[in-house]
């Protein structure tokens, strides 16, 4: 329950502190006056994005704190999940800089505003004055019918499944627009892959194959080079290799006179024996080189293919042709087998489509029964309303088509007089008429939702009278089992509060702002007086207020 709301900076409010208590509390005030600004506070402790506009001195930051009173058996797996501490007495607090960032905290620990909205959902509800426009509108039709049906886990199973399923046929729907295209480059994209693999290009090495582009270009040149080296280094008489076996036989004469001249002799067949070899590897490779235009040919056409597929596509090397061939062969692949693919996405959506149905088939079931208990109950309160006579049906039949809600076709009828036939609830009802049906279908839901706190503002709008005093009576009776706030104009429901707070204005320094204050019995029947519209001073009228205070 919502034991304390402080706001500091907010709107047309300086600084204010509220303490709530339990059953039904009273907010009134002059239009105008700061009520919503109330609203707009705890609002934003619900999650709602901060808007830098509300915060009335920019030089300085707003603070909206509250205070819940938990207990641990219904919140303590929340707090675990976010990795918050947990405390009985749980803080909730926003704050606006100057700059416009927005903070949120809970228990002093920061968080995101999702987890604000998780949060408060399970401690506070506001029902707003639209939100009984809403009772005409398909999505609050269907949450309301599930929350009461205990749809929420079921729901949310089916929507998984359901979302699934539609993200399949969205699959096979562009798998079966791209399939004429893709029958189009098949043979092209097929041309190519056979081009590529014309050449094992896993086992080219550009490089090696240029050489012997080269050496075959050139073998007559190379031979004859080769063959002039040969002769430098073999020649018998002036050969490289016949001086240097002349010098090594003269230093092996003298090397036994000391072990410097021992070593030039070494040095000296270290390079005979070096040269020796190298002569002999350049007489074997003038032997293996032949003058061959064939082969040359075949080399020639090799490294033209090559050149050719790295222009068509544009490669840098042999690497990006294999990746290119790649490529290829696994969109080859899948334009071949786009038919196998359909095939397949369309029996796994056929299961799918079976696991929505029977989930949906759940839901109406469930919806049906809650439908039951939602007609018996707002026939019941709308008597005790004043509207002896209503009829409210919830017509729920098969759609032909699946959607993210189920395979349900809703539609909510009314009737107020006896033998009129119901129809839309749109059509028919009356201001005055929601205010009731809505306030009994809140009334049943904080019965099963076990909600802490409800918020009304203003729900009993179009009604006065005896039927404003009727609504006061199921607001107080609310209040007896939960905490129950409700802004009103009307003094009817007003005298019904156990606490009573007024909101007002006042200026300081020529500044106007909006301040509370819990009243005592004596203000209350003031306030009810002027609610009245009496004169606050008549005897009758203030008779008349506290006939409605203690009844």
């Amino acid at each position: 329950m919502l034991i304390n709301l402080s706001i500091q900076n907010f709107a047309l409010i300086k600084d204010i502190a509220i303490d709530f208590e339990n059953n039904m509390s009273i907010i009134t005030g002059e239009t105008g006056a700061g009520k919503s600004i109330i609203l707009g506070a705890l609002s934003l402790i619900m999650g709602k994005r901060a808007d830098l506009d509300v915060v009335r001195d920019k030089k300085s930051k707003c603070i909206i704190e509250t205070y819940f009173k938990i207990t641990k058996k219904r919140f303590k797996a929340f707090f675990d999940d976010h990795d918050l501490d947990f405390d009985e007495e749980c803080i909730i607090r926003r704050e606006i800089l100057p700059s416009g960032k927005s903070r949120a905290f809970i228990n002093d620990s920061p968080v995101k505003l999702n987890a604000l909205q998780q949060l408060s959902r399970h401690l506070i509800d506001i029902h707003s004055q639209h939100q009984t426009l809403d009772l005409n509108d398909e999505n609050y039709q269907y949450n309301l019918i599930d929350a009461v049906a205990s749809n929420e886990s079921l729901l949310k199973k089916y929507q998984t499944a359901y979302l699934d399923y539609t993200t399949l046929l969205k699959r096979i729907q562009d798998l079966e627009k791209s399939k004429q295209e893709a029958q189009k480059n098949l043979d092209y994209n097929n041309f190519l892959l056979n081009e590529l693999k014309e050449i094992e290009l896993e086992s080219v090495d550009l490089n090696v194959l240029e050489t012997k582009q080269n050496q075959l270009s050139n073998v007559n040149l190379i031979k004859e080079e080769l063959a002039k080296v040969h002769q430098i280094l073999d020649h018998e008489e002036i050969g490289v290799l016949e001086q240097l076996n002349e010098s090594y036989r003269s230093l092996s004469k003298i090397s036994e006179f000391g072990d410097e001249l021992k070593q030039f002799a070494e040095r000296i067949n270290s390079c005979i024996i070096e040269l020796q070899d190298l002569d002999q590897s350049i007489e074997n490779q003038a032997d293996q080189l032949e003058d061959d235009p064939l082969e040359l040919e075949k080399t020639n056409q090799q490294l033209q293919h090559i050149y050719k597929l790295q222009e068509k596509h544009q490669a840098a090397d042999i690497t990006e042709l294999i990746d290119i061939k790649n490529q290829l062969e696994d969109q080859v692949f899948t334009d071949s087998n786009i038919d196998r693919e359909i095939e397949k996405l369309k029996n796994q959506s056929e299961k799918l489509r079976e696991d929505c149905l029977k989930l949906a088939e759940k839901l109406t079931k469930n919806r049906k029964s809650a439908a039951k208990v939602i007609i018996k109950h707002v026939e019941n309160q709308l008597a005790l309303l004043g509207i002896n006579e209503a009829k409210f049906l919830i017509d729920i039949t098969k759609s032909e088509q699946l959607n993210r809600l189920g395979k349900d076709s809703m539609q909510w009828k009314f009737s107020a007089n006896k033998g009129a036939d119901p129809k839309s609830l749109a059509k028919i009802a009356s201001g005055g008429e929601l205010s009731r049906i809505s306030l009994s279908l809140k009334n049943l839901l904080a019965q099963k939702s076990k909600l802490p706190t409800l918020i009304f503002d203003e729900i009993d709008t179009g009604v006065s009278g005896d039927i404003a005093v009727k609504m006061g009576n199921i607001m107080k009776e609310m209040g007896n089992n939960m905490q129950l706030v409700c802004i009103t104009h009307l003094p009817q429901i007003a005298a019904k509060g156990k606490q009573h707070y007024k909101v007002y204005k006042y200026t300081e320094d020529d500044k106007t702002f909006s301040n509370i204050q819990k009243l005592n019995e004596d203000q209350r029947i003031k306030e009810i007086t002027n609610m009245l519209g009496g004169d606050a001073n008549s005897q009758a009228a203030k008779s008349h207020a506290q006939t409605l205070f203690n009844n």
